[in-house]
């Protein structure tokens, strides 16, 4: 997620409400896209006045981790890592930025 939603948030004083879905499942890049039922789920808005984090937070998991469990649900989630995978993947780019492999 990156920090634009949160500016858009405080810069236009409207509520913030949070969509999850599961289209990415059939619709994917190029010109061929899989048959299915696409889910969308309307969270309830945000309130006002939140910290930058606490915003971020509520964000990524009112719509990262919602739309994963409903992956999930969906019976699907052998096409998504695991937040494990996932941490250990972003730790090893950080190993790998830093030069410790060659």
């Amino acid at each position: 997620m990156k920090a634009g939603a949160f500016h858009l948030y405080i810069d236009s004083g409207l509520p913030v409400i949070p969509a999850s879905t599961i289209s990415g499942l059939f619709w994917r890049k190029g010109f061929f896209h899989r048959c299915g039922t696409a889910v969308y789920e309307i969270g309830s808005a945000f309130p006002a006045c939140l910290a930058a984090e606490v915003f971020m937070e509520i964000l990524h998991h009112s719509v990262i981790d919602r739309s994963h469990e409903l992956v999930t649900e969906a019976g699907s989630e052998v096409l998504f890592p695991s937040k494990e995978a996932v941490i250990r993947l972003k730790n090893f780019s950080r190993y790998l930025k830093l030069g410790c492999l060659s």
